[in-house]
């Protein structure tokens, strides 16, 4: 049975892929009365996902199959670099460490750390990449669920280890923390760009 926190990742991705075929859309000019409908499917993430694309002639033979391969090597690439279930992702490695020195991370996970950063800043820390400590605390991380509810001492402490405060990114796309402690959770994968998706 999937987590909470499972099925959030699984509706954000979806929601990326979605974003990413609509986009596609988007471009094609042609009457729309002649499309047809292709569905591609595939397994991620411990779930499948289904992508359905409406268009004139662009899925036709190896055009599908590469639309297919470009989708998979998408979403392998997103595991690799922000999934806090594959212990050698980028983003499992940079939380298990405790180390404050810098770390080059991949281009794509540079945007996402960037863009998240900047939202937290404007929401005022409503939005905060940060919380994996407290996510998994309160039993929706990947840590698994909780028997007993936390205590407002331990709440305290990990209040006092999280924010982006304790997050830096150099010019050079260097990633590195300021707590030994802190972890960045994986919510940042709603904030892949577009063309990325394309």
């Amino acid at each position: 049975m999937l987590r909470r926190y499972q099925i959030r990742e699984v509706s954000q991705l979806c929601l990326i892929i979605w974003l990413g075929v609509w986009f596609y859309g988007c471009c094609v000019s042609e009457d729309s009365s002649e499309r047809s409908i292709y569905s591609l499917e595939g397994f991620t993430m411990g779930t499948s996902y289904v992508v359905k694309v409406s268009t004139v002639s662009f899925l036709q033979g190896n055009n599908r199959l590469e639309l297919q391969r470009e989708i998979d090597e998408l979403l392998e690439s997103l595991n690799d670099q922000m999934s806090t279930y594959r212990d050698q992702s980028e983003i499992s490695r940079f939380n298990r460490s405790s180390s404050f020195a810098p770390v080059a991370i991949s281009s794509g996970f540079v945007t996402v750390v960037r863009e998240a950063i900047a939202l937290s800043n404007r929401t005022g820390g409503a939005f905060d990449p940060t919380l994996d400590p407290l996510i998994n605390l309160w039993g929706f991380g990947n840590e698994g669920s909780m028997d007993t509810l936390p205590s407002e001492d331990r709440v305290n402490e990990l209040l006092d280890e999280i924010g982006v405060r304790f997050l830096e990114i150099s010019d050079e796309g260097l990633l590195s923390k300021i707590h030994p402690g802190l972890k960045i959770n994986p919510v940042s994968y709603t904030h892949l760009r577009a063309h990325e998706t394309s």
